[in-house]
């Protein structure tokens, strides 16, 4: 996990084009889980799950060769995150990454926390591979 600040949009693009530029490394499955934790929420400092999500909005994109598919997930009436089926976007290969990237920005931005406030929280990227 890479953590980045939010409080530059370049940088956020930027990195967001970098990760989205790279095919995420295969990493093995532990046979055993030897130590309680969460690599994310210790990237961020926070020890509970309920914590996170209270502030966070997650984006998942999954990258095939017809284009990449994004989610978001966010908090639904009931203060637990849910999968938002009105912002599930499918983009066409042919599509450059640019235009994802920026499509991703402009919800962000439209989140209640931004509106708000200061986000409070990272965003929070795989790391480049090595």
């Amino acid at each position: 996990v890479t953590v980045i600040g939010v409080d530059s949009l370049d940088d956020i693009r930027t990195s967001l084009l970098m990760a989205l530029s790279q095919d995420n490394p295969e990493m093995p499955t532990p046979d055993v889980v030897t130590e309680p934790g969460s690599v994310v929420l210790e990237a961020v400092g926070i020890r509970r799950w309920e914590a996170f999500e209270r502030g966070a909005v997650l984006y998942t994109l999954h990258r095939k060769a017809s284009g990449i598919t994004m989610y978001v997930t966010g908090r639904g009436a009931d203060g637990m995150w849910t999968e938002r089926k009105d912002k599930e976007k499918l983009f066409d290969a042919r599509v450059p990454l640019e235009q994802v990237v920026e499509l991703i920005l402009e919800d962000v931005l439209q989140q209640p926390e931004v509106q708000t406030k200061e986000p409070s929280l990272p965003m929070l990227l795989p790391p480049p591979e090595l």
